[in-house]
């Protein structure tokens, strides 16, 4: 099993916990993936979860990435729009 979140809260890494029961007990986070969104100034990226019913090639991730100021939200189409992401597990 592989729990996925956001290993912080604004300038963040995506992180990952093992598991063999869903009860645990599970692995210390590992960073899986750095979104990059998250090197720049006032972006905030969160909200990072795994889509396991999404079957493929990985497992499908996804995040959100905002501005603190909403005037940036208005003028930066790149932004609020969930970030899907195709992560490869050894």
């Amino acid at each position: 099993m592989v729990g996925v979140h956001s290993l912080g809260f604004g300038d963040t890494e995506i992180g990952i916990r093992r598991s063999l029961k869903p009860e645990g007990p599970w692995s210390r986070a590992e960073a899986a993936f750095r979104p990059e969104e998250s090197g720049r100034k006032g972006i905030l990226v969160y909200a990072a979860k795994a889509h396991p019913h999404l079957r493929g090639k990985g497992l499908l991730l996804t995040y959100a990435a905002n501005p603190q100021d909403p005037a940036i939200l208005l003028s930066d189409m790149s932004l609020y729009y969930p970030r899907f992401v195709l992560l490869s597990l050894p």
